[in-house]
């Protein structure tokens, strides 16, 4: 398929539309459950923000099956079903009837009114003459090119921040001590991991941060880590245990794509600093 028959194909339009338009309800359906609930705890909150972007993340697959298999529950017939181009005749070769006393019978024939009007603005037939050949397909199926090129740049900054951090994990330093090793000891009989994370330091970290999905680590600051006591590492460490625990760095990824799937929906990045704080 060329580029022209892509946009100016109906049915691209009718899944781009059915598709933001389903993508909307299930946005405003967890940010009204969100506003409702927002006096509850911070572990339900974010547990209904993650159903919703699970559901908007395995939504284009269930909206191509849809439109694969043309199930019609799930397809919107759209109005402009047969769309024509806007064309210049529809103006210029307007036709009004007039009388005729011929052989003393009403008879009526047409007459172009082209000779009886001034000629037309040069600025009216300009436009005119760009907008004859678009279609509200063309608009639709423009709008979703903008829609995709906005989500390959966000994913592909995603993806450079990925890149990134592999350049940042070469210049850990891992923690070898026999205080931090008696803590993760106590951190596993509390958490149950079956082998516990390790810790690494690091001269650029300004915080301590969990690293990794399969294989999470915890990286602490070099200039911070060597001033802090026995308690104050513990409460650290187990605050980024916590973290591992319940998986913050596999739904902080989940948030981050569907973030850049619909970063044209407010709700979506409202939903997103709700996740966060909670």
């Amino acid at each position: 398929m060329d580029l022209d028959s892509l946009f100016a194909s109906m049915s691209t339009a009718e899944w781009i539309l059915n598709f933001a338009f389903h993508s909307l309800l299930v946005l405003l359906m967890g940010w009204l459950f969100i506003r409702l609930l927002r006096r509850r705890s911070a572990p339900l909150r974010s547990k209904i923000i993650f159903v919703t972007m699970v559901a908007l993340m395995l939504l284009p697959f269930f909206s191509v099956t849809y439109l694969s298999f043309d199930i019609a529950f799930c397809k919107t017939p759209l109005p402009f079903a047969g769309d024509s181009p806007l064309s210049n005749t529809e103006i210029s070769d307007y036709k009004i009837p007039r009388f005729s006393a011929e052989n003393d019978a009403p008879a009526i024939f047409y007459e172009g009114t082209a000779a009886n009007t001034t000629k037309p603005n040069k600025i009216s037939v300009f436009f005119q003459s760009i907008l004859s050949g678009i279609t509200t397909a063309n608009v639709i199926n423009g709008i979703g090119l903008i829609w995709l090129a906005g989500f390959i740049f966000l994913l592909g900054r995603l993806l450079y921040g990925a890149a990134s951090l592999k350049r940042f994990k070469k210049d850990l330093v891992k923690i070898q001590e026999v205080r931090l090793d008696e803590i993760l000891r106590q951190a596993q009989r509390t958490f149950h991991f079956r082998s516990l994370p390790e810790v690494y330091a690091s001269k650029s970290a300004k915080s301590p941060v969990v690293m990794g999905i399969t294989r999470p680590l915890i990286v602490l600051p070099q200039k911070v880590y060597g001033k802090l006591s026995t308690k104050e590492i513990r409460s650290i460490l187990f605050h980024e245990l916590s973290h591992i625990y319940h998986k913050d760095q596999v739904t902080g990824v989940l948030q981050r794509i569907v973030t850049a799937l619909y970063w044209w929906n407010p709700f979506v990045h409202t939903m997103s600093t709700d996740f966060s704080k909670a």
